[in-house]
């Protein structure tokens, strides 16, 4: 037995047509300073009956009909052969929601349920419309048709629902002949009121009830090499989810580099890691984008997304994918910035080694009173050629040029000769002028010899940090280490951050190369996003 299914169809489209004609005015004479009046025309649902007669006469014999007043009603429904289509066509559609709370009463960014529509072939039909339009004098029926008339040229859309998922709401209304007055040759002396009929036609859909599914969630198809925990991620939907499909194939590798993305075996070495800011190379593989991902469905170039999970960040980094004409082992991937880690430091302009780098040599000499360029060091400057540092053995007066110090080496004295002495007071005043450097040394009896006298004071303790010396006359007074970020101030090298006390990772991007790195405490820095990505850290969203 068929259950009731009545959707108000032809009634919603009433309702839309009645709003056409909603609304409208007319002048109805002045008043006594000479300003038209001007009233509003009702409009209902009723044609010519005795019905419709008594609902404008108030439901008495004694009151005349009103005016003017639009009327409208449904003069004939046919069947459009002209529009039949396959009538047992199926038409599916995927819907997801988003999630709902009730307590905050707000939307949340993660997905509700998904659902699955099935829409039956609507039947065509045309429906018939008369307008009327009651008028008592001919200025009346002029102004309310003028205002009319220009709407439909040839004609006038409509959508009786909002609901996206509705193949049916949209119409159009077309005119269908106008009979401009219901008068004949006057019997006697009365004024009956003027009744101009306006035909419309509306081709309209009728569906029937559609079919939801209620469908469950695939979250990620999860392989047995997979390293994480498979339960975990299966019922974690703090995720971007959907109907899409999700994937992780096979056990490959990715290797992100610039703007693509590569895939690897599983056996392939991970040189240099994810750890290091060196980039790799792309290595010679035979491993193709559209074998692997063909199997999944249909790719679709700028739309098909993969994401990649990095252990460092809190969420997911999207990007399109689309493949490459000329090497279909590489796909280009533009990734969604969003998904980015937001740079924590200002951009620097080079990775350097400012042992075998500086000003005029392999880099740019800086201009005196103009702040210049910014480097991350991969290694120490003012730390020694041997490693150490030397300590002062006793107090010194300001201009003394000879030191007892600890910490000399005994072997490879040679490794101290010519270093670049650099040391300060407890205010922080330099004690040797730039580019002092050790000129002799008794490595036996612990002393040396500097060939500029010192400036102010030393004390017993002081510490004296030495460079080697063709880069200790390029870096000036600059003392630094490891993964400090140098800038040139204008005047001097100084260190413009340092890890030391930070317990938040920072990221910067380098501007030569257009790569993000990341800083961790206790780890230095490395690459933030570019580099391998092992089997069960990405996926394919198709």
């Amino acid at each position: 037995m068929a259950s009731l299914f009545y959707d108000n169809q032809i009634r919603r489209f009433l309702i839309q047509f009645a709003r056409i004609f909603s609304n409208w005015e007319v002048e109805n004479g002045t008043d006594d300073r000479g300003n038209p009046i001007v009233i509003r025309v009702p409009i209902m649902y009723g044609d010519m009956s005795r019905q419709a007669a008594t609902i404008m006469a108030n439901n008495s014999a004694n009151n005349l009909p009103k005016a003017p007043l639009i009327t409208y009603y449904i003069k004939n429904i046919e069947y459009d052969q002209s529009r039949t289509q396959e009538p047992y066509f199926l038409d599916r559609r995927t819907v997801r929601q988003r999630s709902y709370n009730a307590e905050t009463r707000e939307y949340e960014t993660v997905q509700g349920q998904a659902f699955e529509v099935q829409r039956i072939m609507p039947v065509p039909y045309k429906l018939s419309l008369t307008v009327d339009i009651w008028t008592t004098n001919y200025q009346q029926k002029l102004q309310i048709w003028e205002q009319l008339a220009v709407l439909f040229n040839p004609s006038m859309e409509i959508q009786s629902t909002d609901n996206f998922i509705d193949w049916t709401s949209l119409s159009v209304v077309y005119q269908d002949g106008i009979n401009w007055t219901s008068r004949s040759i006057p019997l006697g002396t009365g004024n009956p009121i003027d009744v101009l009929s306006w035909g419309f036609q509306i081709p309209v859909w009728i569906s029937s009830a559609v079919k939801i599914n209620k469908m469950g969630i695939i979250h990620k198809v999860i392989a047995s090499i997979y390293k994480g925990s498979a339960l975990t991620d299966m019922k974690d939907d703090d995720l971007l989810l959907g109907t899409r499909q999700k994937i992780t194939p096979y056990g490959y590798q990715i290797l992100f580099l610039g703007n693509t993305l590569q895939l690897l075996p599983a056996s392939q070495t991970k040189y240099p890691g994810q750890d290091s800011l060196e980039i790799p190379q792309s290595p010679d593989t035979s491993l193709y984008w559209s074998a692997t991902l063909g199997p999944y469905g249909a790719v679709k170039n700028g739309i098909s997304m993969i994401a990649l999970e990095n252990p460092y960040l809190d969420n997911e980094i999207l990007g399109t994918i689309s493949f490459d004409p000329l090497d279909d082992r590489v796909l280009k991937y533009t990734i969604d910035p969003d998904t980015l880690p937001t740079n924590t430091l200002e951009a620097i302009d080079r990775v350097i080694d400012p042992l075998t780098q500086g000003p005029g040599v392999d880099l740019p000499v800086e201009t005196p009173g103009v702040p210049g360029k910014r480097y991350i060091v991969l290694n120490d400057v003012g730390s020694g050629a041997s490693g150490k540092s030397l300590e002062v053995l006793q107090d010194y007066p300001a201009g003394t040029t000879e030191f007892s110090v600890s910490g000399l080496a005994t072997t490879a004295p040679e490794a101290w000769f010519y270093s670049i002495l650099t040391a300060r007071d407890e205010s922080g005043v330099a004690i040797f002028p730039i580019n002092t450097q050790i000129v002799d040394l008794d490595p036996v009896g612990g002393t040396i010899m500097v060939d500029n006298p010192s400036q102010v004071n030393m004390k017993n303790g002081t510490i004296i940090d030495t460079t080697n010396r063709v880069y200790g006359y390029a870096w000036g007074d600059l003392i630094c280490r490891r993964d400090d970020i140098i800038q040139w101030d204008g005047g001097r090298w100084i260190v413009s951050w340092s890890g030391d006390n930070v317990i938040e990772q920072q990221f910067v991007i380098n501007n030569y190369s257009n790569i993000q790195y990341r800083w961790g405490p206790g780890e230095g820095w490395s690459k933030s996003v570019e580099g391998f990505y092992d089997q069960g850290s990405w996926r394919v969203i198709i």
